[in-house]
């Protein structure tokens, strides 16, 4: 499901507060885990919390002691995938980045192109373009900006940062990246059947004409997508116009 940005947290323990301890929290006030509100409402946190506090003390368990996860800095902002968290590409995480040498309480759910080993990319390296600069690493292959000829080509700035420092995503084959009105579009993550009926018919149709199935065939391979496995959908949506654009795949 696509879901809006959140703000991040300060996790200084691996300890999850209660929901009594969220609706009793006040902005500047620390509770159980160390999360200071700062200047947004506790409200905002309900339900989303727990995951951020659950997923690092998994990552925490077994070392012992206090783990300082997460800094106070706020995930950097790209364009191109303007919420790599709700998509997954970007995932709590209590790793050391091999980039910057910080654990920094995000990382990278993927492998780039160009190395076999370089795991747990912090976003900060991606989007400043240090993992790229140092290892040469890409997260989207540059000739799948525009999907391998499928879609509009675009300037060699665009396919740069779309490439060097934009978070990618996982699909059963090859990835392709939607681009329109001569820019590269935002990606707005995989998509089961319930994702694209929430996203409304143009998506719906969107995935069934790059499908190139209709009728009984189209909706059985619509019944079948799914995040997790058989086929999954990928949609984009152009920063310019707001057309969605995007393709279907599967293993």
């Amino acid at each position: 499901m696509y879901l809006p940005p959140l703000p991040l947290l300060l996790l200084l323990r691996p300890l999850s507060p209660s929901d009594r301890d969220i609706d009793a929290a006040r902005p500047g006030q620390s509770i159980g885990c160390g999360a200071e509100f700062s200047s947004f409402e506790p409200t905002t946190f309900r339900g989303k919390f727990h995951m951020y506090a659950y997923a690092v003390y998994q990552a925490c368990e077994g070392r012992g002691g206090n783990c300082i996860i997460l800094s106070s800095m706020e995930l950097p902002h790209f364009k191109y995938h303007p919420n790599p968290t709700a998509t997954g590409s970007i995932v709590p995480s209590a790793e050391v980045c091999p980039v910057c040498g910080e654990s920094r309480g995000f990382a990278y759910d993927g492998i780039p192109y160009g190395s076999n080993e370089l795991e747990h990319i912090c976003p900060w390296c991606i989007a400043d373009g240090t993992a790229h600069e140092k290892f040469g690493v890409e997260f989207t292959d540059t000739k799948g900006v525009g999907g391998y000829g499928r879609w509009e080509k675009v300037p060699t700035k665009v396919i740069e940062e779309v490439a060097f420092r934009t978070p990618g995503f996982d699909s059963w084959q090859q990835e392709h990246w939607f681009t329109h009105c001569g820019d590269a579009a935002e990606f707005l993550g995989p998509m089961d059947k319930e994702d694209l009926e929430q996203m409304g018919p143009e998506a719906i149709e969107v995935i069934r004409a790059e499908s190139g199935q209709q009728g009984a065939d189209w909706e059985y391979y619509f019944s079948k997508l799914d995040r997790e496995s058989t086929a999954t959908a990928y949609l984009f949506r152009c920063r310019h116009c707001g057309q969605l654009g995007g393709y279907s795949d599967c293993h």
